[in-house]
């Protein structure tokens, strides 16, 4: 519901608005070009399969399920322990009682304890948002570099535009009309009847 990008842009350009139109977009490009790299890095610097952010969330759960007790019920429902409180966790449909697993689409406390009572991976049931290659698959634009202005080949029907006379000026108000003509003044012919 919010429009982060946006926000941020506007937050970034916020100086360079009062630049000419060729300076600002000149510095959106360069910012761009300077996020785009920045990311590239980061996930290059990332050895998990999840971004840095969700790797986090995922390793603090698998600490909060450390203390966690594991009652099997069927095969993909289990029931968790967490001191004098219950929780039922369905892996089949990636959802816990607690709310969290279904709503952060990444295992919470609850479901990392049944995830590691299975022996599963735990980046099996994260969303595929979250990865590292969907991370990297956004940050594959390229925003290619502009050369100096010298070095431009501009047409020259661009460089010295041929300026036209401005049309016609339409009269202010309503256009008027001719006189409307009443019955009496149409002139009608006369046909000759023969017979």
């Amino acid at each position: 519901m919010t429009s982060n990008i946006a926000e941020s842009l506007n937050n970034i350009n916020r100086i360079a608005r009062r630049l000419p139109v060729i300076s600002l977009l000149e510095f959106m490009r360069v910012t761009v070009q300077r996020w785009i790299h920045k990311h590239n890095d980061e996930a290059a610097k990332t050895k998990s399969e999840l971004t840095k952010k969700y790797d986090f969330l995922l390793q603090k759960s698998i600490a909060l399920s450390s203390s966690m007790r594991v009652i099997p019920s069927i095969v993909d429902m289990h029931v968790i322990v967490d001191g004098p409180k219950k929780y039922i966790v369905n892996l089949n449909t990636k959802m816990c009682s607690c709310g969290r697993f279904q709503n952060d689409e990444i295992p919470c406390g609850h479901g990392m304890a049944v995830l590691r009572y299975r022996r599963l991976h735990e980046t099996e049931f994260c969303s595929t948002f979250y990865s590292l290659k969907n991370f990297q698959d956004a940050y594959v634009i390229l925003v290619e570099p502009i050369p100096c202005e010298s070095t431009w080949d501009i047409p020259s029907y661009i460089s010295k535009p041929k300026l036209m006379l401005p049309g016609s000026k339409r009269m202010v108000g309503r256009p008027k009309l001719e006189p409307w003509k009443g019955f009496a003044d149409v002139k009608f012919k006369r046909s000759k009847v023969t017979c």
